[in-house]
């Protein structure tokens, strides 16, 4: 923030613009510069940050009429090299950059936040009518919408909740917007429908935020939110948990005021905080555990959305070695990852699935009819050979609970 700035500092350092912040920086000035890299370089260098994560970079590599500033991106290139040269990572927070120029463009940050992903996947998950949720955006944001962007390392950031968005009077938390049926921004008087990705910039007020304890109430907000949270846990990308997220916190709070945990929750032993709690760590323990020495299926960026119908989003999901050459005994592990966004129970789904006899169910988020924290029996499902369906050979079939997550593995 540099309200102000320009009196006590000089104003030889900014420009005659005011911005949001207070007065722009002149990023050509060459003591702007130094200053803004030696302060990288003490947090990464003096502090040991793992890695830089920069806010708002498109008001650095933009003027606020939107018009380029090439110094700006002078600047965030120099801070990317600075940390890989130091071995550490470079995040970009970046509302409008879909095409990667701030990775692939040459200003080489190693990642940023994917805002599109979560556009669509709230949408699709707080809606109230299932006929009005999306799978063909959600298989977009699946892909990502820049070349190579799922990278594990070298791709976007994903979210279902974030400083910005979660707050009270903007976006809020997933499980109180699924309450809601929709956000918590007033419309923007002139503009019609969901809010877009930038609209918490440009508020004109806000709608009543549920209490905690009526979100908590609501089994619907619970089942949904789970399936937005094994979305982003299993999608191409690094996934990101607001704190609170992980004991479901459905607690109202407003920028620039973060979220405060709560230890009760935290230490609960029953109730939708215990569980949230256990079906994260799975989540994360599944993300990174592999049945051999290859990477884990949910950890690579192999991704294929083999069937998006009725409200059931299927994909598959697995990890190339770092050289195509090197010799595999039976070729990478396989994960697929099935999603009902419907209040309809399947007894018997049938999906087609590559060649393969038995699949394991590693996690579900719902046991028989209520919220599960993914912990599941060894329950194994045999293939059905010569079965064709969603372009493969054989079909395998699950059952598939309403408003439901669930994860298979291909055991043999």
């Amino acid at each position: 923030m540099m309200w102000g700035a320009d009196s006590f500092v000089g104003p030889q350092y900014f420009l005659d613009m005011q911005t949001t912040w207070g007065p722009r920086p002149n990023f050509e000035v060459p003591e702007v510069r130094s200053y803004a890299l030696a302060a990288a370089e003490l947090l990464l260098s003096g502090f040991g940050f793992d890695g830089l994560r920069v806010d708002s970079t498109k008001s650095i590599r933009k003027y606020p009429n939107d018009a380029p500033d090439a110094a700006g991106a002078g600047l965030l290139g120099d801070i990317a090299a600075l940390c890989r040269r130091a071995g550490k990572l470079a995040i970009a927070e970046d509302l409008e950059d879909g095409d990667g120029v701030l990775q692939f463009g040459g200003l080489g940050l190693h990642m940023q936040w994917d805002m599109a992903f979560f556009c669509w996947a709230y949408e699709a998950l707080t809606h109230p009518l299932d006929e009005h949720r999306d799978l063909a955006q959600l298989k977009k944001g699946l892909q990502g919408l820049s070349p190579a962007r799922s990278h594990p390392l070298r791709g976007r950031v994903l979210f279902m909740e974030s400083h910005d968005t979660a707050t009270s009077d903007r976006y809020g938390r997933l499980p109180a917007a699924v309450h809601n049926g929709k956000a918590f921004m007033a419309p923007v008087e002139g503009e019609q429908g969901q809010a877009g990705a930038d609209a918490f910039q440009k508020l004109s007020g806000a709608m009543p935020y549920p209490s905690a304890a009526a979100v908590e109430g609501n089994p619907f907000a619970a089942r949904r939110a789970a399936i937005g949270l094994v979305m982003m846990m299993t999608a191409p990308g690094v996934p990101m948990l607001l704190q609170g997220q992980e004991v479901y916190e459905c607690g109202a709070f407003k920028w620039p005021r973060g979220p405060a945990l709560d230890w009760q929750r935290v230490a609960a032993t029953s109730g939708n905080a215990a569980l949230w709690q256990t079906l994260t760590r799975n989540l994360i323990k599944l993300r990174l555990t592999s049945a051999s020495p290859s990477l884990s299926p949910l950890v690579g960026d192999g991704v294929h959305v083999c069937h998006a119908h009725g409200g059931v989003l299927a994909y598959l999901r697995w990890a190339e070695v770092a050289d195509s050459r090197t010799p595999q005994q039976d070729g990478p592990e396989l994960a697929l990852v099935v999603l009902n966004f419907t209040n309809s129970s399947f007894p018997m789904y049938e999906l087609g699935v590559p060649p393969s006899s038995q699949w394991r169910l590693a996690l579900s988020t719902v046991n028989g009819s209520v919220l599960s924290a993914g912990d599941v029996a060894d329950i194994k499902l045999n293939v059905t050979p010569g079965k064709a369906a969603h372009g493969f050979a054989c079909t395998l079939p699950v059952a598939l609970p309403s408003y439901c997550a669930s994860i298979f593995l291909r055991t043999g």
